[in-house]
């Protein structure tokens, strides 16, 4: 039920055509050669040597296949074939074009590029297993261990042309390639991805002809799957630069060589063989997919719906985080700071900085007890620190008091700021049950305790006697 051949078109490169029969050896055979019969009625009409476009070509194409499918089709009505009685055949058709390569196909033939580097499948197959992958409703691993994963979707001959879609490939030839044209005989078990590397790459290296490299998979399929008929089609493309190559590029661009892009029919029959067998190839009607095999993954994104709208109204830090991704953030550009208003003077919470030998003035009072001084307090110290063991305050500073910073120090311990001060004066009070500091005393205030408190003093020079406060007039 396979025919494999070599058109013989005006084209000076003619196409290779792999079709798989459908429908029983002699149902198969009738279809096989009735699709070729026509694909070569069909591209004699192409004019010899014409420039056609891609976009034309592709479209020429696509037509050929429809063409072909409705000759199948007629016969198929004509004999009174229904379901699974008709023949029908699939279909990997190679044309080479210039400096380009068309590839149409429908079914599960399939066709591979074999570089020096890598074998790729340039064809999807057109079977149940390839289209519930696409649809997504399974993973292509997963979907090949289901019955009658390998039954076709579509064929030629098995139905009108207004449900066919052949597809048409284009590929430009940049660099040395074989294309290699094959029914599922030898594809199965993936034994092209086993073995392209010791079979075919050889033919890239000019260590092995097309013909040889042909007979070689052959036997390889009828060994390693023998469970099918096996064809196989091989175009070797190799890219020469440009005899009349005038500038540098042309050699990169150069066309495809015709003498080694040919292959003559006999040359061709050589590297293919068919092998009679049962052939596997069915095909089914697409059939809906059920209803209900969809309710578990829509119930399934129903409840995670239903679990995060809990989630962003039950869990504070759920709904911040997601509002802090949703929300916009701000610009990288250099933002204008505003003009303050002449009547809303800057907190007094912000004082400037105090620098060595600054004279400020206290402005209010200090607590004195150890507790408020480990709460950044303003009471003079004999050393910096916060701890209640540290030594004994020294006095407390009263309102009004002149100081003056001596030095600035850094706790390595809390990294906090202390400045050490110089009382210059104290106002004349009267007598407190706390000690008071005392004119010429030195001693330690952590800066955050008494920058809040304190101004600049309007004296401009530090002494160290007690200053008078007048008494109020009677």
């Amino acid at each position: 039920g396979t025919v494999l051949k070599l058109l013989n078109t005006a084209d000076p490169i003619p196409p290779v055509v792999v079709c798989d029969g459908i429908g029983g050896h002699e149902g198969g055979n009738v279809a096989s050669s009735l699709a070729i019969e026509t694909i070569q009625q069909q591209l004699s009409a192409v004019p010899p040597g014409a420039t056609i476009n891609a976009a034309t070509l592709i479209a020429q194409l696509d037509q050929v296949a429809l063409a072909a499918n409705d000759a199948i089709s007629q016969r198929n009505d004509q004999e009174h074939r229904q379901d699974r009685q008709r023949m029908g055949t699939t279909l990997v058709m190679a044309l080479v074009h210039t400096h380009e390569l068309y590839l149409t196909h429908v079914g599960d033939s399939r066709a591979y590029r074999i570089t020096r580097t890598g074998c790729h499948q340039v064809t999807l197959d057109d079977d149940l297993a390839s289209r519930e992958t696409r649809l997504g409703y399974a993973l292509y691993r997963d979907a090949l261990q289901h019955p009658g994963s390998g039954s076709l979707v579509q064929a030629l001959g098995m139905g009108a042309s207004s449900l066919l879609h052949p597809t048409v490939q284009r590929f430009v030839l940049d660099e040395d390639c074989v294309f290699l044209l094959c029914s599922d005989g030898l594809s199965d078990h993936d034994r092209v991805e086993e073995y392209w590397q010791t079979e075919l790459v050889p033919i890239l290296n000019g260590t092995i002809d097309l013909a040889t490299a042909g007979q070689r998979l052959v036997d390889l399929a009828n060994t390693k799957n023998g469970h099918d008929n096996v064809t196989i089609g091989l175009v070797y493309c190799q890219v020469l630069p440009s005899s009349g190559a005038t500038q540098p590029h042309a050699a990169a661009t150069a066309p495809l060589d015709a003498s080694l892009a040919r292959l003559p029919a006999n040359t061709l029959r050589a590297s293919s063989k068919a092998v009679n067998s049962t052939s596997k190839t069915q095909l089914v009607q697409p059939q809906r997919r059920n209803r209900r095999s969809l309710v578990i993954p829509l119930g399934i994104l129903a409840l995670w719906a239903l679990g995060g709208a809990l989630a962003y109204f039950l869990i504070p830090d759920v709904h911040v985080w997601i509002d802090s991704l949703v929300s916009p953030r701000p610009s990288p550009s250099i933002a204008v700071a505003p003009v303050a208003s002449p009547v809303s003077p800057p907190p007094a919470s912000v004082p400037p900085p105090l620098a060595v030998g600054a004279l400020v003035q206290v402005n209010a009072a200090a607590p004195t007890n150890a507790e408020a001084v480990t709460s950044s307090t303003i009471a003079l110290l004999a050393q910096p620190s916060t701890k209640s063991s540290s030594p004994a305050i020294a006095r407390s500073v009263p309102p009004g008091s002149i100081l003056k910073l001596s030095t600035r120090r850094t706790r390595a311990e809390d990294s906090s700021n202390w400045l050490q001060f110089t009382v210059c004066s104290v106002p004349t009070t009267p007598k407190s049950s706390t000690p008071l500091v005392q004119a010429g005393e030195t001693g330690w205030i952590r800066e955050s305790a008494i920058a809040p408190l304190i101004t600049p003093a309007a004296s401009s020079s530090c002494s160290t006697t007690p200053r008078q406060t007048p008494s109020p007039s009677p």
